[in-house]
């Protein structure tokens, strides 16, 4: 009777305990984390304009020598950074999130003669893009006011007005006339100062303004009136008598 009770008992437990373990919840498999993402940046390059692609996938820019700003778009992988490897050409933002952006490019103006280039940089994680920005120097220029002179027989002088970009140099084509100052740099002024003409055939010359690198020219034509009843001969522009 006692055996028949324990195998009772016996029974019942193994039956309580596997009706408990049909009731435990399974446990829930982990997410698996998704790969990280690969690391790549996209140009968006309009076909005309400012910034051109490329043969190798990068970018360049050309602004004109008085500065000014371009905006580049592009997308990126993974959150990226942008930067300027030269002080007259700035980016922005500086960085940025994952997806479309797009950022600036501005060049200040170029006081110089020189052309000069930069290099703008798109990182994004391993992935990079550059754009090599280029701008032109300034075009050497001198104009002058007036551009003619005339002197009566008795001399005199005249101031002329130069203004220019660069530094210049003066010269005179005769000796009859001097030109003050023999030199200078930006807007200036230089005066002319012709003696008394003792012939009574007018004669002529030139003020010659030359950039200090010879690249721009500027004549100024100067005559002076005969003397009446002076000598009869002509004074050319290298003041020779003719």
């Amino acid at each position: 009777m006692k055996n028949k009770l324990n195998r009772i008992l016996s029974a019942l437990s193994l039956l309580l305990l596997m009706a408990a373990n049909c009731n435990l919840e399974p446990e829930p498999m982990p997410t698996p984390t998704p790969p990280a993402p690969t690391a790549s940046i996209t140009l968006s390059i309009p076909s005309t304009g400012p910034v051109s692609q490329t043969a190798d996938g990068n970018a360049a820019a050309t602004f004109e020598a008085g500065g000014g700003s371009v905006s580049l778009s592009f997308s990126a992988t993974v959150a990226w950074t942008a930067s300027s490897g030269a002080t007259w050409c700035t980016v922005s933002p500086a960085s940025g999130a994952a997806g479309s952006a797009s950022v600036t490019l501005t060049a200040a103006k170029n006081e110089t003669f020189n052309e000069r280039t930069a290099t703008v940089t798109l990182q994004a994680g391993t992935a990079k893009k550059t754009v090599t920005v280029k701008q032109p120097g300034q075009t050497p220029y001198i104009t002058v006011e007036p551009e003619a002179l005339t002197f009566d027989d008795k001399g005199g002088e005249y101031g002329v007005s130069v203004k220019s970009n660069a530094s210049w140099r003066v010269s005179a084509s005769a000796e009859w006339f001097t030109v003050t100052p023999a030199e200078g740099s930006g807007d200036g002024s230089v005066t002319v100062r012709a003696v008394e003409n003792p012939l009574a055939a007018n004669r002529n010359g030139q003020v010659v303004i030359t950039t200090a690198d010879g690249s721009v020219v500027k004549n100024i034509t100067v005559i002076q009136t005969g003397k009446t009843g002076g000598d009869n001969e002509e004074i050319g522009y290298g003041g020779k008598i003719r």
